[in-house]
């Protein structure tokens, strides 16, 4: 059965993932040209800072209670995960700009989702349903749904392209139906020029456009300003790869964290309590999220400072930009990590990070398609991108009921 509570966590943070990568691609933010440690530093002291604000009603419970349960206790697992976000959000800031919103999450999220799965499915021992196939033999249907999920995802990535191909073989098919309804119809599509209208009436200026030669530059100014925008683009690819892998580790954190601290204290079973500050240290709206705000901003101020050092003067921190910007980005991604993170305790790492991810692809391409324009608008690429949203939507509702609950 699926687990309704974490999947509606999991759209929430998908929603609020897929929304916060907008802010950097603000006309004001690409024209500052902010370095990614400056732009992550704006992030980071958001979450600082409202990290604090979940300890607000705690306090009052706490106080008005006064029965000796601790109101905040560090969590070293939280400056990990932290640790972990940090890359993740650099590689965000760095290739937004380069490859598009749309792309970089669908890249980013499409490898997080397939590196959460095989790792917590294969390594870390999530349990999946078994089905049976007659005797003792047994099949898994979860690796399908995944294998939909992640063709759904590619789909919304390669949408454009989709469209493209099936506009071409649909022409193509018109041409060769016009083709066999007689030679004068095909003569008129593909307008072949008559016999005798001379070199001019094949490749001078009157020509038609289609039987012209055109050759590749060579140019070598030309090829070397290609070689690097296609060098540019791929690093950026490679970057949110990175940049998923990274952010699918950051959640495992939490999950194997927490485990590896209940076997130390004894507590792994259901039917027995774990001590109060060992509770405390992992509750996502009390420590745990202080915790993980305390790694954020120590570990970028860390950072800025070094590329102080490097550059031998404190960087540019744009604050008449990104104090719009980056804090909205800040906001939006605090909202995306509690969702998430709420997501992953109720529901486990393997198949609710990919539920959140998916959703995050379909918020990122629909603010690309229809907010930033990126691409082809035609209405058979918006057919191909809503076609493919559904089939994700289904495949990872589906992938959600396949899970066991240890």
């Amino acid at each position: 059965m699926i687990n309704l509570e974490a999947l509606l966590y999991a759209v929430l943070g998908g929603v609020c993932f897929g929304t916060y990568p907008l802010f950097i691609r603000t006309p004001a933010a690409l024209a500052a040209k902010p370095h990614p440690i400056v732009f992550q530093l704006y992030k980071s002291t958001v979450v600082f800072l409202s990290s604090f604000l979940f300890l607000l009603p705690r306090y009052v419970r706490w106080h008005a209670a006064n029965d000796g349960t601790p109101l905040f206790v560090f969590n070293w697992w939280g400056v990990a995960s932290a640790a972990l976000w940090i890359p993740a959000g650099l590689t965000t800031i760095w290739s937004v700009p380069i490859i598009g919103m749309g792309l970089q999450v669908a890249v980013a999220a499409s490898s997080s989702a397939v590196v959460s799965f095989c790792a917590f499915w294969l390594l870390f021992g999530t349990k999946m349903k078994e089905h049976s196939c007659g005797g003792t033999c047994v099949y898994y249907l979860a690796p399908l749904y995944l294998f939909f999920t992640v063709m759904g995802m590619v789909t919304l990535i390669f949408s454009e392209k989709v469209a493209t191909l099936a506009r071409q073989h649909c022409c193509t098919l018109c041409r060769l139906n016009d083709h066999n309804a007689g030679p004068g119809n095909y003569q008129k599509q593909v307008n072949v020029p008559e016999e005798g209208a001379g070199e001019e009436g094949n490749h001078g200026a009157n020509g038609p456009e289609s039987t012209r030669m055109v050759h590749p530059t060579t140019d070598p100014a030309s090829l070397a300003s290609r070689a690097a925008s296609v060098g540019r683009f791929a690093m950026g690819i490679l970057m949110s790869v990175v940049g998923g892998i990274s952010a699918s580790a950051q959640f495992a954190v939490i999950q194997q964290g927490k485990k590896y601290e209940q076997v130390q204290f004894h507590c792994v079973s259901k039917n027995i309590t774990c001590p109060p500050k060992l509770v405390e240290s992992f509750d996502t709206f009390g420590s745990w999220m202080v915790s993980f705000g305390f790694g954020a901003f120590g570990i970028t101020v860390l950072l800025f400072g070094g590329l102080a050092m490097w550059q031998g003067r404190c960087p540019l921190v744009h604050w008449d930009v990104l104090k719009i910007a980056g804090v909205k980005a800040g906001c939006f991604w605090v909202l995306g990590n509690l969702g998430t993170t709420l997501a992953v305790v109720r529901g486990g790492n393997a198949v609710v990070l990919s539920q959140a991810l998916s959703t995050m692809i379909i918020t990122s391409g629909f603010w690309g398609l229809l907010w930033y324009k990126e691409g082809d608008l035609s209405l058979l690429r918006r057919f191909v991108w809503f076609l493919a949203a559904v089939c994700t939507v289904v495949s990872m509702i589906l992938l959600g009921m396949e899970k066991l609950n240890n």
